[in-house]
């Protein structure tokens, strides 16, 4: 095992389409032995290219599977992206369904009237939507007080917060 990298190690790199910093990288930064790291044999980039061709019809793509729904939904100007239907689709939704329902909104947009309502009351947004995350009915999140615990440091000695008993020795 060398300790260090070659000339001729460089030379087979670059034949092999590696270059020299990305030799060294793989040879010094982990520790790769001079063969593999010469060699191309790294991860594929997952690149997805949307092949098209002059009439505007998606060619065939290996992997995309509903690109003619997406390519609907482009014309429809839906704004859902080819994910998004990707896991419309894969979920067991129709085709009508997935090209025609909108995205769902946002957490401040869907409950918007909630968070006035519970601001009014005195709840910070953050503790509401604690509270529904953890499956609070919507009256109980805006209804109940916050708990404002009482700090045993800043009340010490007042006899508030004060903290267990000690128990004397005598």
């Amino acid at each position: 095992m060398s300790l260090f990298l070659t000339k001729v190690d460089y030379e087979i790199a670059s034949k092999n389409g590696v270059s020299g910093q990305l030799l060294e990288h793989r040879f010094y930064e982990k520790g790769m032995k001079v063969i593999d790291a010469t060699s191309k044999h790294g991860k594929p980039k997952n690149r997805r290219k949307i092949n098209v061709s002059k009439e505007g019809k998606p060619k065939q793509s290996g992997g995309r599977e509903y690109e003619e729904i997406y390519q609907k939904s482009l014309k429809l100007k839906t704004g859902i992206s080819y994910s998004g239907i990707y896991r419309r689709m894969k979920s067991g939704w129709s085709e009508e369904d997935a090209l025609s329902k909108g995205i769902p909104h946002s957490f401040k947009v869907r409950e918007a009237d909630y968070i006035k309502l519970a601001e009014e009351n005195g709840i910070p947004f953050s503790i509401y939507r604690g509270r529904r995350n953890k499956n609070w009915s919507v009256e109980r999140a805006i209804t109940t007080p916050v708990n404002r615990r009482v700090s045993r440091w800043k009340n010490k000695g007042r006899g508030v917060g004060d903290g267990p008993k000690k128990k004397s020795t005598t």
